[in-house]
């Protein structure tokens, strides 16, 4: 019994010790910091103390030898540290509606209702003006909007690149006395951009351009000299695909080498608003839609004549100026069934749920819709008919 007790005691009384220098340390670490002026300070004094700690070798601090109760000396290593600050958790990516126009309008929307405050500038001669936008696309968070225009009858065109990363705030990429821009698209780390006399841009970042003098056409393609006017371009499985004017088709993979697949003909089954949705091009020739996996081969099903083209839950959307919006199930466009009769959006797009779209003109109003059949207004109104293209893209928020 007398020995359990003598135990007990020793183990109480080096307990208690170690304890105690243990209140030591910290109690030395208030002092410092109060003495000090702030968190940064008694940060600084923490670390001081380790580094002389290092330099002086006090983790051999001497400790009698015949002493069995004294405390056993701790080294700096061994001394407790806090955890590393977690890394920053960055929040999860942010979606964007944005659409561009006439008069200047570059505008975004996060959730297809609320739009932000659209620029508006004078329109000038032929509908145009200096800040006409009449496409938008977007590569790794980047949103570009192409156009130009002209404010005098018989001056020069000018030619505008703008893009944000926001959403938010839009900075001029490009500018020149050169023709206006028709369409952008990006696919595989490339910008494509088509314009006015057949000229095209292209950029590996959106920001720097290198300007092309124009797609390579053959003499028989231009006939009477007229300028070829490319007012599209589409990417998708690995091409782009160009459209214009009187029939004047082409396509490339890489932005250099191009096929003239249609010349200019006037021909009335033209290939026109090509699109690229879920897994093909989806555009309007004679009236119909037509369809190809690789912009050469067109295969022209009984279907609407479409404006613009969703793909949503296993069904294609297209909105068509003579039917409403048509839904077609099917691989091959054949059967098509009306989701909505007396609304047909001059563009649309899918996300958050809703699909959103600008119809109407004088004034012109955004649309949504969750279901593709019923849909309601929603908080903007452009006048006259001014937007042109819209698209539903990831991008960073603002200031994140």
């Amino acid at each position: 019994m007398a020995n359990h007790s003598i135990k007990a005691k020793l183990i109480s009384l080096t307990a208690a010790t170690i304890l105690t220098a243990g209140c030591g340390v910290s109690q030395q670490k208030t002092v410092t910091a109060s003495q000090r002026h702030g968190p940064a300070d008694a940060a600084n004094d923490s670390n001081d103390s380790l580094k002389t700690a290092d330099r002086t070798g006090a983790s051999k601090a001497d400790v009698p030898s015949g002493n069995a109760n004294a405390p056993t000396a701790v080294t700096p290593t061994s001394l407790p540290t806090s955890e590393p600050p977690p890394s920053p958790q960055l929040p999860p990516p942010a979606y964007t509606f944005a659409a561009v126009g006439y008069s200047g309008n570059l505008i975004t929307s996060r959730d297809g209702v609320t739009w932000s405050t659209p620029i508006t500038e004078p329109l000038g001669p032929y509908g145009d003006n200096n800040y006409t936008f009449r496409n938008v696309c977007a590569g790794p968070g980047r949103i570009v909007a192409v156009g130009g225009g002209t404010q005098v009858a018989g001056t020069d065109w000018y030619a505008r690149i703008y893009v944000t990363t926001d959403g938010t705030t839009w900075t001029k990429a490009f500018s020149d006395l050169g023709n206006w821009l028709g369409g952008c698209a990006y696919q595989n780390g490339l910008y494509l951009i088509v314009g006015g006399g057949a000229r095209y841009l292209t950029s590996t970042d959106g920001l720097n351009w290198q300007v092309h003098s124009q797609i390579p056409f053959k003499t028989g393609d231009n006939p009477g000299g007229v300028f070829p006017q490319m007012r599209g371009v589409a990417a998708g499985n690995g091409v782009f695909v160009a459209w214009g004017d009187r029939g004047l088709f082409a396509t490339t993979t890489d932005g250099t080498d191009w096929v003239v697949t249609h010349p200019i003909d006037d021909d009335p089954a033209a290939i026109t608003n090509v699109r690229f949705v879920h897994d093909r091009f989806v555009a309007k020739m004679n009236g119909q839609v037509t369809t190809s996996r690789d912009g050469k081969t067109w295969t022209t099903p009984n279907g609407p004549s479409p404006l613009g083209t969703v793909w949503v839950d296993g069904k294609f959307y297209v909105s068509s100026n003579s039917s409403g919006i048509q839904t077609s199930s099917t691989t091959d466009f054949v059967n098509w069934t009306t989701a909505a009769a007396n609304v047909a959006p001059g563009v649309i797009a899918y996300g958050q749920g809703k699909f959103v779209g600008f119809y109407g003109y004088s004034p012109q109003k955004s649309y949504y819709s969750t279901d593709g059949a019923t849909w309601t207004v929603g908080s903007t109104s452009f006048s006259p008919s001014s937007i042109t293209s819209l698209i539903y893209v990831q991008i960073p928020k603002p200031n994140e």
